[in-house]
């Protein structure tokens, strides 16, 4: 099922400049910047589900419990 989206607001803005603030402070790397060609990059979605998690990583071939 597909969760429709909220509106941008100012306090969702200001929640994800903090996010990336914090980020960029503990690994000095810019979240929201692609590592390849350091075009901008926004979240687009968060994944919980831990099962879902590994399964992507699992895919990608960077699984390591």
């Amino acid at each position: 099922m597909h969760k429709i989206a909220e509106p941008d607001t100012d306090l969702r803005r200001s929640a994800r400049a903090g996010w990336a603030k914090l980020i960029y402070r503990v690994y000095e790397v810019d979240p929201l910047t692609c590592p390849r060609c350091d075009g901008a990059m926004r979240v687009i979605t968060l994944i919980h589900d831990p099962l879902v998690i590994q399964q992507i990583l699992k895919h990608l071939g960077l699984w390591d419990p």
